[in-house]
């Protein structure tokens, strides 16, 4: 009988990067319990890190198609296949940004009416700790966007299809946590919001041992 190489198991991996992540997530938990964040703030802080992660993404898919186009000069292809193949990127960008950022704007309709969204992110920006958590995460976001996609040369490994899926595992968690969790914080907040980073964390650490690019293939078109 032929043995299973690497199962997957529900056992996240702990290492360094793993307890980055966990101070990520406790830190807004830090600001409820020293800065006055009240409790829906720490969710809104979680959808705001998610349209900071779409940002990022995007622009990652556009140095991977800026790559793109300089090899197709390269591999002399014809200007009806770089025609087609630029659509194709652009239609990724297309999808990515629609499902991506119509979903974070989703996660914060839970907290503000419609015509408060703005009003209200804006005066949650006026808060020095938020804006310096949200800075600081933005910033921590960069430096890996940099080494480990820019230097290392990881965009010209990268497939378009890749980058469009990379993300929605994360989208899904913290759609899950900011949906139920907000829902229920409006009640007794304090026991739910502890639960709910629990989880967000655990599962942000499970999706860190097991990266959705290992079932997506990195030559996809």
């Amino acid at each position: 009988m032929e043995e299973i190489k690497n199962p997957v198991s529900y056992r996240p991996k702990l290492d360094r990067g793993s307890i980055l992540i966990i101070l990520w997530n406790l830190y807004p938990i830090m600001g409820v319990a020293f800065a006055g964040w009240k409790p829906e703030s720490v969710y809104i802080y979680y959808a705001l890190e998610t349209i900071v992660l779409g940002i990022f993404g995007v622009i990652k898919m556009l140095v991977v198609h800026r790559y793109r186009v300089q090899n197709y000069s390269l591999q002399n292809y014809g200007s009806d296949e770089k025609m087609q193949r630029s659509a194709f990127d652009f239609i990724m960008i297309g999808i990515f940004i629609i499902f991506y950022f119509g979903s974070a704007l989703l996660m914060l309709q839970v907290f503000f009416d419609d015509g408060n969204l703005f009003y209200g992110l804006y005066s949650l920006l006026g808060q020095g700790s938020y804006t310096i958590a949200l800075g600081t995460f933005a910033s921590n976001v960069l430096y890996g966007f940099m080494n480990d996609f820019i230097v290392t040369g990881a965009y010209t490994k990268c497939s378009m299809t890749q980058l469009l899926f990379e993300p929605f595992p994360r989208l899904f968690v913290q759609f899950v946590v900011i949906w139920v969790g907000g829902w229920l914080v409006f009640g007794n907040p304090y026991p739910v919001l502890i639960l709910f980073v629990g989880f967000k964390i655990y599962l942000e650490l499970l999706l860190r041992t097991y990266p959705l690019d290992n079932f997506i293939s990195k030559k996809a078109y």
